[in-house]
């Protein structure tokens, strides 16, 4: 299980993380739902190690992940996918690949793998990252993730700005993968998206956690979201 435990964190003199606690099972989709600047993406940030914890603590089957150097996240299998994709544009598709690989000593079988998720890859693996479309972008930035054979994903708004042909492939990705036992975090903005997939949704407001609840309640009572999102 990974396990964020009353974590609080800054920016500085700001604090963007007050009191959050939630929990992902391996196979378990969890979306994390707020207005913006509820603390969504700094959580993300601070689980993989790159925002240090000012109190709390965040484990992984027990094993504290917020005690150990950023680069060591990866090794528990711990893998992330930012808002805005972050790959390396200058490089192929390829060499984005390889770099998810190396992030854990990962061979061919994994890079296999992930290209029965996204088969458009393999048709652009010798293209530079920054000539592919925005979908291809996406994908690949899932796949580099996905390359370091992960336990847990953690996914930043991966359908912003994108058409619906490739959010239904995200969608599909996610399920599949919850079905092989990869716990996926998730954050994002379209509702309907989410319900269709997500377990469970933990609420932030202000960094501090509201309520979590299955994803199943909020198809037929919207309240929360009207509450905490303004939808």
């Amino acid at each position: 299980m990974l396990e964020l435990s009353g974590i609080a964190a800054a920016y500085g003199r700001v604090k963007v993380l007050h009191d959050v606690s939630l929990s992902v099972c391996e196979g378990e989709v969890v979306c994390v739902l707020g207005r913006n600047g509820a603390g969504k993406t700094s959580t993300m940030k601070a689980i993989m190690g790159l925002l240090p914890l000012s109190a709390g603590q965040i484990t992984v089957d027990g094993t504290r992940l917020d005690t150990l150097p950023v680069d060591h996240v990866a090794k528990h299998r711990v893998a992330y996918t930012p808002q805005g994709r972050r790959l390396f544009p200058e490089l192929t598709v390829r060499e984005n690949l390889e770099i998810g690989l190396m992030a854990r000593g990962e061979d061919s079988r994994v890079l296999d793998w992930v290209l029965e998720l996204f088969p458009r890859l393999e048709e652009r693996m010798n293209q530079l990252a920054h000539t592919l479309s925005g979908g291809e972008q996406q994908m690949a930035a899932i796949g580099r993730a996905l390359c370091i054979n992960p336990r847990f994903l953690l996914l930043d708004e991966p359908t912003e700005g994108l058409q619906p042909s490739i959010v239904a492939l995200i969608q599909e990705v996610v399920s599949t993968l919850s079905k092989s036992g990869v716990g996926v975090l998730l954050v994002e903005q379209r509702i309907d998206a989410v319900l269709s997939i997500a377990d469970k949704v933990a609420f932030i407001e202000n960094g501090y956690s509201r309520e979590v609840v299955p994803a199943a309640t909020l198809k037929t009572d919207r309240s929360l979201l009207e509450k905490y999102v303004g939808v």
